[in-house]
């Protein structure tokens, strides 16, 4: 391997490291992780899980999230949102879509409930 291919393969993930590092909020005694943050919707917390095969319904309407506080002078309230879906043959209750309204663009988002994936989202992962 040739020297500018080592220092450009350093140099990418040194910008990696620290995107990943700046997405973090110390200030308010909590990390917020930007790249997989919590979502909640009509006040239930959901958290993406990956590799999920689903289909994205209606709209329902808008989900918040924490801002990442990366850069200086943002302000602590900021929020992120974005459009809520349905996942098709799943209660609002248990997931919903977000990131976009197509299977190639959405992602799933699950309760954040703590105690593993409810079976009705286990089988969108693991259908057999």
């Amino acid at each position: 391997m040739s020297w500018i291919r080592r220092s450009a393969g350093g140099l990418v993930v040194a910008v990696m490291a620290m995107g990943v590092a700046g997405c973090t909020s110390e200030s308010t005694n909590r990390s917020i992780d930007c790249a997989a943050p919590v979502f909640t919707y009509q006040s239930t917390s959901y958290r993406m899980v990956p590799d999920a095969n689903f289909s994205p319904g209606k709209k329902l309407g808008v989900a918040t999230a924490p801002a990442c506080d990366d850069t200086e002078g943002k302000s602590e309230d900021a929020v992120m949102k974005e459009a809520a879906y349905e996942v098709d043959g799943v209660s609002p209750k248990v997931a919903i879509a977000l990131y976009g309204d197509t299977a190639k663009t959405a992602a799933l988002f699950v309760v954040d409930s703590g105690s593993g994936l409810p079976p009705e989202v286990q089988k969108l992962i693991d259908p057999s």
